[in-house]
Parts: structure tokens; C-alpha cells; sequence
């Protein structure tokens, strides 16, 4: 995904004004589906609006190591700054590790280190999630009129999104005594798993009346087995979380009660700029919160515009 190298004449004739170079930016992204894919999109939109930056993307394909490696490699060539996100905590906290060692800007995007300290040429664009867990489990507690059975499908387990968010649907849980947790699990942020969770859970004749999903892909895969089974639309809630193009078509359609959206566009952006202000010695955030934004079936057509421009 790198720019086009210039020519050699073009390249003397910058050195000969006193022309700076581009900053060069490593990205590594833990794997690809929907939603990593709209940051990876919006990265290289926003590569393709700034001349001042040259940047490389890579997918460590869920593998912590190769994720590593990834890492150590943009240090070796001198990057002159690198973006992260990241497969798990031990991935992240290598390149933190790695990058602090190296005097290297870092820049964790979408998933936080595990790590409380993180002084140095280090910045964190994320949102939430614990938030995002908390409205969630309100919005969908507020369709059950605050009575029923709900299920909780989590990401990969150790992942700090997957974890935060289902915290937060629990903080929330813990506040509604006749809202109960009937059963939970992983599905690794898998459509396919997700389908076949909740087909067992109610072959084994689990009552449910709400599924909140760490994911939009999972919560659409929950909404599979649904038909599988013969139940409507609308007659179980089921949350998503991202807000993808798949998301808002659920909701769109009333497959889905509710999602929320991390602007990967805004994301992105924030990213990127926080790693070209630290590559080139200025201060950047260590927190860049970005918003989640609430897509109900009421607001979700203004969504789907916007995310079409």
C-alpha cells in the first residue's frame, strides 16, 4: 500500500530546495474483517489527502507473533512511527515494550494497551467500551421492559474490547434483578460461531428474550440462528456493537434492536495525526476518545447517508 516511489529526478530536485521527506508510518492491524477493514479503509483514504505521509499497512492475521515480528521489522527499517491494532494484550504490550525501547512513536487504535503507564511518544485513539457495554445492555434491558432472559456473546476473550464491553453489560445487569444472564460465551468475533452458539442455546431450551453481542458480525449471526429456528424479527432484541455497513443494514431491516457506532473515519484520522505529530517531535494525546453513537431504528437512515458519502 505504499505511494508510488518518486522519480530519481524528482527526488534530487526536493533535495536540492531543502524539500523534507514524507513521514513514514508502519501500520499493523491484528486481522481483517468489517469493521478492522473500515479503519484500513479510511487509513489509506486519509494516506491519499496527505502528501506529508508515506504509509505501509500490514494484517497479522490474528497471529500474536507474526504481529511481533511485524513490529520489530518497522523498528529496524526506521519508521518514523507505527500504529497498532493489536491481536491481544501480549501483542500490545510488545510493541509498547519494543517501541519504547527504540525511542519509536506508537499509536494504539481501536484496542488499548494493557498497560496503566503510558507516559512517552505513546497515544491511544479508541473509544470506550465499557460505555459502549453500558448502553447497550441499557438500550436492550429498555426493550425487555426491564424483565427477561438475555445471552451475552463475547469477542475473543482476553481482548480488551471483547472484555470492556461485556464489563459493561454486567455493571449494568447487576442494576436489573429480573433481567437475568442465562448463558454467555465466545464466538472470537465470528458471524459463523456466533450462529451456532445461540443455535445450542436454544436447542438446549434457553429462553431468550434479548442477545447482546460484542459485535455486529456476531449479533447478525445470532439473528441467523433466530430464523433458523422460526422466530421473527423483533421478537428476541439483539445488539451489535461497531456500527458497520452490515450493522446498520440490521438495524435498517429490524434484524437488529440497536447498535453503536465507532466512526472508523474519525478514528482513522485521529490515528494518523497522532503519529505524524510525535514523528516529527510535537505532543500528541495520550487519550483520544472518540465517541460511540447510538444507531436505533429511528436514527439509523441519517447514518447510512453519511457513511455513503
Amino acid at each position: 500500500m505504499k505511494k508510488a516511489v518518486m522519480s530519481a529526478v524528482l527526488l534530487l530536485g526536493m533535495m536540492a530546495t531543502g524539500a523534507e521527506a514524507a513521514t513514514r508510518v508502519y501500520v499493523t492491524l491484528s486481522r481483517s474483517e468489517t469493521f478492522i477493514d473500515g479503519i484500513r479503509n479510511s487509513l489509506t483514504a486519509e494516506d491519499a489527502r496527505d502528501s506529508d505521509v508515506e504509509l505501509t499497512i500490514d494484517l497479522a492475521n490474528n497471529d500474536r507473533a507474526t504481529q511481533q515480528r511485524q513490529v520489530d521489522e518497522a523498528i529496524k527499517a526506521k519508521y518514523d512511527a507505527i500504529i497498532i491494532l493489536s491481536v491481544d494484550n501480549e501483542a500490545g504490550q510488545h510493541a509498547f515494550d519494543a517501541a519504547k525501547k527504540a525511542g519509536v512513536p506508537l499509536v494504539f487504535v481501536n484496542t488499548p494497551p494493557p498497560i496503566a503507564d503510558v507516559r512517552g511518544k505513546v497515544s491511544i485513539v479508541a473509544c470506550n467500551d465499557i460505555v459502549a457495554g453500558r448502553l447497550q445492555m441499557r438500550l436492550l434491558s429498555g426493550a425487555m421492559n426491564n424483565a427477561g432472559n438475555v445471552v451475552v456473546i463475547r469477542g475473543t476473550d482476553g481482548h480488551a474490547a471483547s472484555d470492556d464491553r461485556s464489563s459493561g453489560i454486567k455493571e449494568i445487569l447487576a442494576t436489573r434483578p429480573n433481567v437475568k444472564l442465562a448463558a454467555e460465551a465466545s464466538a472470537h468475533w465470528s458471524r459463523d460461531e456466533a450462529e451456532q452458539l445461540v443455535l445450542g442455546w436454544l436447542d438446549q431450551g434457553i429462553q431468550i428474550d434479548a442477545i447482546a453481542a460484542n459485535s455486529d458480525e456476531m449479533a447478525l449471526g445470532a439473528v441467523t440462528a433466530l430464523r433458523k429456528r422460526g422466530i421473527p424479527a423483533g421478537k428476541v432484541f439483539v445488539g451489535g456493537t461497531d456500527g458497520t455497513a452490515n450493522g446498520l443494514n440490521g438495524v435498517k431491516s429490524g434484524d437488529l434492536s440497536v447498535t453503536l457506532l465507532q466512526n472508523t473515519g474519525s478514528m482513522a484520522k485521529a490515528a494518523l495525526n497522532s503519529a505524524k505529530t510525535m514523528a516529527t517531535g510535537g505532543y500528541a494525546q495520550q487519550y483520544e476518545w472518540v465517541p460511540y453513537e447510538i444507531l436505533l431504528p429511528t436514527t439509523v437512515d441519517r447514518y447510512a447517508t453519511a457513511q455513503a458519502k
